[in-house]
């Protein structure tokens, strides 16, 4: 993208204020990451997810909270064979299912998933229950 474009959008002030909505020590980091985009398509996208959760948020009170724990440390440890997790890494994971199973049942009702057809997308992949 255009760096002349970016300072115009003062894209770095936009992604500092995002960093700072953040709820999560992960969410700060995936929104610090953030590059802009230069696919139309691909923008236009983002912009009706982002829309879908501010009419979410508007709407519907009871809607789960996105504070996931941060899953660093027991992922780095994890990734060596043989390893064991510690109680509080350990904890870590437990509460990220638990969130990741709430949000999941959420938008399971056919209401919910015609309503938040994006969102529901997303947490379709949140988690993989058994029959």
């Amino acid at each position: 993208m255009n760096v002349h474009a970016v300072e115009a959008l003062e894209f770095a002030r936009v992604r500092e204020l995002l960093c700072q909505r953040a709820s999560s020590a992960s969410g700060k980091i995936l929104a610090d990451r953030l590059e802009p985009l230069t696919d139309l398509a691909a923008v236009r996208t983002r912009l009706e997810t982002v829309g879908e959760i501010v009419a979410l948020r508007l709407k519907e009170p009871q809607w789960p909270s996105l504070t996931f724990p941060s899953l660093e440390e027991a992922l780095l440890r994890v990734s060596v064979a043989g390893a064991v997790l510690e109680p509080d890494p350990l904890l870590a994971v437990a509460e990220a299912l638990r969130l990741a199973a709430r949000v999941a049942r959420f938008f399971r009702p056919p209401e919910q998933r015609e309503s938040w057809p994006r969102l529901t997308a997303i947490a379709d992949r949140l988690l993989v229950e058994k029959d």
